[in-house]
């Protein structure tokens, strides 16, 4: 019994010495990973030899391998450094910029410079594990075609090739029409002429119809844009609105019509119908003055 108690007991010690000299899933950095199937393993022998490797968008540095020695890793010298795919290039009349720098997801920005538009490349480029994801645009100079012409109207200069960016038109119209918008159109960043073309109309005011009133300065008829007339009352009348009316674009007059009407004189009296509306007649006259004096009379006696 005392030899097999012994020999029992060395084997137990035996067995936790060996159990104790194995290695579990190593801790590491949350750039790093075990490769191949390790990964799965919970445990490992003494002298087990694992390989670590970089998660996506990282780089290693140094050795990558760690030994289990006495239940323990060795200590990790390798490092995971973040993956910089530097510059995209350069590109002609193209404005490169990386706002959020030149590291693994970064995106970078893009933009042709005033007089050139993007023709190809990608829309959206990232700094991925293989560099720049995209492909950069080139620049190519923005042009305008013929500018539309304009209604009753003629522009210049006038060019058999496209129009450069900035370049400038201008529009007059032709004769009797008035222009109605902006004489200048440029060629804009989108490749077309801005604003739209003008419109060239006929203006023709109709002639002021005011009783009792004549014109004393101003436009004869026709009245074309801006014509301005200035009218007067005959005399024994007095005028009520503007005395000057402007014609419109619109074809219209500034203000509406105004009006002459009658003046009462201060020694007018009141007027009779019956008498042809040019005062009271004598049989009038005479019943007004009897009342008067027989309401001073009344007044008196009651006094």
């Amino acid at each position: 019994m005392g030899v097999t108690h012994f020999l029992l007991l060395g084997s137990l010690g035996l067995a936790i010495t060996v159990q104790a000299q194995n290695c579990g899933q190593p801790v590491l950095h949350d750039t790093m990973f075990v490769k191949g199937d390790d990964i799965l393993r919970p445990s490992f022998q003494d002298g087990a030899i694992v390989h670590l490797g970089c998660k996506e968008g990282y780089r290693s540095l140094g050795p990558t391998d760690i030994t289990c020695t006495g239940g323990q890793w060795t200590p990790v010298r390798m490092t995971c450094e973040k993956k910089n795919c530097g510059s995209a290039g350069e590109v002609p009349n193209l404005e490169i910029d990386y706002p959020e720098g030149t590291e693994y997801g970064a995106q970078l920005k893009f933009e042709c410079k005033p007089g050139y538009h993007a023709v190809g490349g990608s829309p959206n480029i990232f700094c991925r594990e293989q560099g720049w994801d995209g492909r950069l645009p080139t620049c190519e100079e923005t042009t305008c075609d013929q500018p539309p012409p304009g209604n009753n109207a003629n522009f210049k200069p006038l060019s058999d090739e496209p129009y450069p960016y900035r370049a400038v038109i201008t529009y007059t119209c032709l004769g009797g029409f008035v222009l109605n918008g902006s004489n200048t159109l440029t060629c804009s960043e989108d490749g077309k002429f801005h604003p739209e073309p003008p419109n060239c109309i006929k203006v023709e005011c109709e002639e002021p119809d005011i009783k009792n009133a004549f014109q004393v300065s101003g436009a004869r008829p026709p009245y074309g844009h801006k014509a301005t007339v200035k009218y007067q009352c005959n005399p024994g009348f007095v005028l009520e609105g503007q005395d000057t009316l402007i014609c419109e674009i619109n074809s219209k007059w500034s203000t509406s019509f105004p009006t002459c009407k009658h003046r009462l004189h201060p020694t007018d009296g009141p007027k009779d119908p019956k008498n042809g509306g040019q005062g009271l007649s004598t049989g009038t006259k005479a019943v007004l003055g009897t009342l008067i004096l027989m309401t001073l009379f009344v007044q008196y006696c009651l006094v």
